[in-house]
């Protein structure tokens, strides 16, 4: 299996995980009635096979996972409050990012937090 294969099925793991959890948040709610509830419904139990891999991937590294995890979710809460200006400047610093990788880190440096296990 190639890495990208890999990186790719890591992403639709997490990003499975963390819907399943959004419409989880959601039941309860006005916005979960009928056909989005239905339609809810029938994504969780599509995504549940991607979901349970989330624990051999938490099994393998608990505290990459645990960050990688912590990570995607704020990364997605922050672009789902984002305008027009924001996009634009978060275009740039991935830019900058790609532009020089190790300038970029140098700059912004990566801080893995601890966790309890």
């Amino acid at each position: 299996m190639g890495k990208d294969v890999i990186v790719d099925g890591l992403k639709v793991v997490m990003l499975s995980a963390l819907l399943s959890e959004a419409i989880d948040d959601m039941k309860g709610t006005n916005l979960y009635k009928q056909n989005i509830k239905k339609a809810g419904n029938n994504f969780q139990k599509m995504l549940e096979p991607f979901v349970r891999q989330v624990d051999g991937v938490y099994e393998s590294n608990p505290e990459l996972a645990t960050n990688l995890f912590r990570e995607t979710e704020e990364f997605i809460e922050k672009i789902a409050k984002l305008n027009l200006v924001d996009f634009v400047m978060m275009n740039r610093l991935r830019e900058a990012y790609i532009k020089d990788p190790r300038k970029f880190q140098e700059d912004f440096p990566i801080e893995l937090k601890k966790i309890n296990t």
